[in-house]
Formats: C-alpha cells, sequence, structure tokens
C-alpha cells in the first residue's frame, strides 16, 4: 500500500521539526543544569553537567542539519507555504533559533540545478 506524498512528505516534516523542537529544548535545559553545577564546588557534577551539555550541543546540531536536509528534499514535494505552515503550526516562535526562522530561512535559499 503505497501513501499519498504529500502526507507521508508532512509526516517527514512534522517528524523533523519535532526532534530539532526536542533537542532545542534539552539543550537549554542541560546548559542551565551545567549553569547551576558551575556555581558549586563539586567538580564531578560540575563535569558530569558539561558532558551532558556537550551531549545535547551536539544532539541539537545534528537535529538542525536533518531538518535543513529535510526541508530541502520536501522543497520539490511540498509547496514553501505549506512547510512554513507546518512549522508554524508546530514552532510560532520568531526567534533566532525558532524551527520557523529556520525552515523560512532554507526557504528563501536560491535553488541550484546541475544544468
Amino acid at each position: 500500500m503505497s501513501l499519498d506524498p504529500m502526507l507521508q512528505a508532512n509526516r517527514i516534516l512534522t517528524e523533523a521539526i519535532s526532534n530539532y523542537l526536542q533537542s532545542s529544548n534539552e539543550l537549554a535545559a542541560a546548559a542551565e543544569r551545567a549553569t547551576a553545577a558551575s556555581a558549586g564546588r563539586d567538580a564531578t557534577t560540575r563535569r558530569l553537567a558539561f558532558q551532558e551539555l556537550s551531549e545535547r550541543g551536539n544532539q541539537a546540531r545534528f537535529a538542525k542539519k536533518h531538518l535543513t536536509d529535510t526541508v530541502r528534499r520536501l522543497r520539490s514535494t511540498l509547496p514553501p507555504a505549506q512547510i512554513e505552515a507546518v512549522a508554524a503550526k508546530l514552532d510560532g516562535r520568531e526567534s533566532a533559533e525558532s524551527a520557523l526562522t529556520l525552515v523560512r530561512t532554507i526557504l528563501t535559499e536560491k535553488v541550484w540545478s546541475a544544468a
């Protein structure tokens, strides 16, 4: 059974945006914990907090790359307005690191052809 390409593209986009948002939230929480641990005297706690911060940073970076690649790939399947609408529905914020802002930036990139 074949899924409708538009429906499948929406699902893939929704998953990529959700992963990006979750990774960003986990990174922010890890940054708060690392900040709190830096004031403490226990070196082990500080080391673990900053190790977690590094791991969450890597996860957030990979999630951002995955979202970027996904939007670029889906531009040929979904209209840009629909891609932006999905991002706005899932993350309506307009901050520098929001999924909506990232999606808008990717959609404004020039598409190069191999011709």
